[in-house]
């Protein structure tokens, strides 16, 4: 199974995909399988013989743990929930978000929806329902038009359940910094508390030294940024605040807490084929997300630049 990877399943069906992968391997294996090769198989995902058959199909035609049932693999498409709204409300959520760009502060954003909802004698929609869009235009937004250029660091947590110690039951989330360049959308660093044993610091950064400004909080000040010394960083309050706006809820297909979570990470748990993660599972988990991640947003690029040519 060493040429197989988890790329594109969910971080917490690693281990779930993996026996899968590792039972349809030996049931190809063998010549002619028996239905009592099938029952064998079968019992040791869970599964019923039909469900299995299913499973072989799909593992014949794809190769793929990503194509697996289970996988909880996420599509990178906008959706909405409506919340019983008219289509018409759903448009103009549409509209004040392209208008504003979905960066823009939220509160902006449901006054233009309000104001064009009264405007129209249009039941408003609530808050929640209007933040819920801006959260799925934010994941799926190419480059920023109206920032940059410049590189932002903000601090993040994974949300990603992983035991750090197998001695103890609590489940933490990684700690990440992240540097994105704008108004490219890429991410060009990361620091990980996987890697350092403790809260990722600036200088954990590989950061080659670069003419458009850093800007990280007041609370990293005086800290180099890999080549870069503390003289040529930009400090600001909301740099935190910007960086999620800009950022989205996830990177790839993990989500992201910008606050320090609270509870345990093992509520993250929440099907019978999640498992935790190890360290170095996290660790090439959110590398899988980043680079998701940067082919997303240069696949935005290129489709406007070709747009911009037409």
């Amino acid at each position: 199974m060493d040429d197989i990877t988890m790329n594109g399943v969910a971080p917490t069906r690693w281990n779930a995909m993996r026996k899968r992968v590792e039972v349809l391997q030996r049931f190809a294996a063998i010549d002619k399988p028996t239905a009592k090769d099938r029952e064998d198989a079968a019992e040791q995902l869970g599964l019923s013989a039909n469900q299995f058959k299913r499973l072989v199909r799909s593992w014949r035609l794809h190769k793929d743990p990503a194509a697996l049932n289970g996988a909880g693999a996420p599509e990178q498409k906008r959706s909405h929930r409506s919340d019983g709204l008219d289509e018409s409300v759903l448009a103009i959520i549409d509209a004040a978000i392209d208008l504003h760009g979905p960066s823009a502060q939220p509160s902006v954003i449901s006054n233009t929806v309000w104001a064009e909802c009264d405007r129209r004698s249009l039941t408003r929609p609530s808050n929640g329902t209007i933040w819920n869009s801006i959260r799925e235009a934010r994941r799926i937004a190419g480059p920023i038009s109206d920032a940059g250029p410049e590189i932002l660091v903000g601090r993040v947590w994974a949300e990603l359940p992983v035991r750090k110690r197998r001695d103890k039951p609590e489940h933490v989330r990684p700690e990440l910094l992240v540097a994105l360049k704008l108004p490219e959308r890429e991410i060009v660093a990361v620091a990980t508390d996987l890697q350092s044993g403790g809260p990722p610091v600036l200088g954990d950064l590989r950061l080659i030294e670069t003419d458009r400004p850093i800007v990280i909080t007041r609370h990293d000040a005086g800290v180099a940024v890999g080549n870069v010394p503390p003289d040529k960083m930009t400090y600001a309050e909301d740099a935190n605040a910007r960086f999620a706006r800009v950022m989205g809820p996830a990177i790839g297909n993990i989500a992201l807490a910008f606050r320090l979570p609270r509870s345990d990470a093992a509520r993250l748990l929440t099907s019978v084929l999640d498992a935790p993660l190890s360290p170095q599972d996290a660790d090439l988990a959110i590398r899988y997300a980043v680079d998701a991640h940067n082919g997303y947003v240069k696949s935005q690029s290129d489709a406007a630049a070709a747009d911009h040519q037409k």
